[in-house]
């Protein structure tokens, strides 16, 4: 790609860490030097904590439109984006809902190219929204999902044409193998995530708990953490499970686990497994969103239904009396991540996507 000069406006509207803020930022470290990127938010914190993956980066902080009779801001966020004259203006959404207003304002600036990133594969709950979404899907330069799988998803809920949205799957960074586990006859299944009914861990403890030789750590915050303390007291668990705060070294979990567990009830493309397959643990996880198109079943970990606790359960209770398996897997789980999901993989899925919708002639790297 003919760099010099091409300036990429990252945009977000997000106010905490989650997957697709994680994915930003190692997409920002990962990013040809030669691109000049800017990051706009709405939290400065936030902001602050992307845009050290990148040294230079630029931040822009501002107020954005709420809704459509915010007229003021959303000339305010045109005038803003106009300044910063971007070539590209990278919209990452965390919800489907997420910067539409955003996205209009920047359809406005002449020359501006529109990359928008869908991070969760849900429909707009209104008609207005999807109407909305529709209409500004057919003017981007490119509509983005984070898998295959989720991008018909995206396309089936908004009533998109099929083909419409492309997919760059994310990556993660290598660390190197998890710590090598201690023969025990207790297992530990570990998961990181969001406290909230879509990530499932419910399940996993209704799943875990029958399971005397299996031990369960959960590392995350949110507004469901205390109904899963009550439930794992309530359910035998209490001196089985491990309840942590969120960190961002979640390495230090996956050296301490023996399998990783995804029970979500809903995700596109999830970072965690990506995470725990470079860590080369095995994994378990639900059929949802993308999943499928990392976890290759019976090959890299398991893979159940969705809500499933009795498919959980026996899954969990193979790979708690067979280390050799659980070896095996976590071996195939680091290939293929290594082969698929690497951040530099995805920086580069970006640089062609803007390659693309700039008209510039592909150049290899």
């Amino acid at each position: 790609m003919s760099r010099s000069g091409r300036r990429v406006l990252f945009y977000t509207e997000a106010t905490s860490r989650g997957g697709a803020e994680i994915s930003l930022r190692n997409l920002s470290a990962a990013l040809d030097p030669a691109l000049d990127v800017t990051l706009m938010g709405v939290d400065a914190a936030l902001c602050a904590w992307i845009a050290s993956a990148r040294p230079g980066m630029e931040v822009v902080v501002i107020r954005p439109p709420t809704h459509k009779f915010a007229l003021a801001r959303l000339l305010g966020l045109r005038r803003q984006i106009a300044q910063l004259r971007p070539d590209v203006f990278h919209a990452n959404l965390r919800t489907v809902a997420d910067a539409r207003y955003a996205v209009l304002a920047a359809l406005s600036v002449p020359g501006v190219e529109i990359v928008v990133v869908e991070h969760a594969p849900l429909p707009p709950s209104t008609r207005l929204g999807r109407w909305l979404k529709r209409r500004t899907s057919r003017r981007l330069g490119a509509h983005v999902a984070v898998g295959e799988r989720a991008a018909r998803l995206i396309e089936e809920g908004t009533g998109l044409p099929r083909g419409s949205v492309v997919t760059v799957h994310n990556g993660v960074p290598d660390r190197g193998s998890a710590a090598p586990r201690p023969n025990s006859d207790s297992v530990v299944a570990g998961t990181f995530a969001r406290l909230d009914p879509d990530k499932g861990i419910d399940v996993l403890l209704h799943a875990a708990a029958p399971l005397e030789d299996v031990s369960v750590v959960v590392a995350g915050d949110g507004p469901a953490r205390d109904a899963l303390l009550a439930q794992a007291g309530g359910s035998g668990l209490s001196d089985r499970v491990r309840f942590l705060p969120w960190s961002e070294t979640t390495r230090a979990l996956l050296d301490e686990i023996d399998v990783f567990v995804l029970p979500s009830r809903l995700e596109g493309f999830p970072l965690s497994i990506l995470e725990a397959m470079m860590a080369g643990r095995a994994v378990i996880a639900t059929d949802v969103g993308s999943v499928r198109e990392a976890v290759v079943h019976e090959a890299t970990g398991l893979v159940v239904p969705a809500g499933d606790a009795e498919g959980l359960r026996d899954s969990l209770a193979r790979l708690a009396r067979d280390a050799d398996e659980r070896a095996r897997m976590g071996d195939a789980g680091r290939r293929r991540a290594l082969e698929l999901f690497t951040v530099e993989q995805m920086a580069k899925g970006y640089e062609k996507l803007y390659e693309n919708v700039l008209g510039d002639p592909c150049a290899s790297h």
